[in-house]
């Protein structure tokens, strides 16, 4: 059971590929869609009081992970779904183009 609810019962958001709604929902999931926007809050009509700080949390350690792989040379031995993670705002269907996106942005 997630500790996230969203308004109405026939709201549905994508995130990434995923779908959210209320049959959906887990608590990681509702993460990554306030994640890309924390102002979506308001999409939700429950959710932890610590919502934000667990969020601001989430995205510093990201952030050091992110700095630390930025100067790794090893993101070639990182998987596609662990890229997704340090960069959850790049979209690519393979590894390869993943990689050259990181490159350009």
């Amino acid at each position: 059971m997630s500790n996230y609810k969203l308004k109405g019962d026939f709201s549905a958001y994508r995130v990434g590929k995923k779908l959210l709604n209320n049959k959906t929902i887990t608590d990681e999931l509702a993460k990554e869609f306030l994640r890309l926007d924390n102002s979506r809050i308001k999409y939700f009509n429950e959710f932890p009081k610590t919502w934000k700080a667990e969020l601001n949390s989430e995205l510093e350690q990201l952030a050091t992970e992110k700095d630390i792989t930025l100067k790794s040379p090893n993101l070639e031995k990182k998987t596609l779904k662990e890229l997704r993670v340090l960069y959850p705002n790049i979209e690519a269907k393979s590894k390869k183009k993943f990689l050259e996106k990181i490159k350009f942005s």
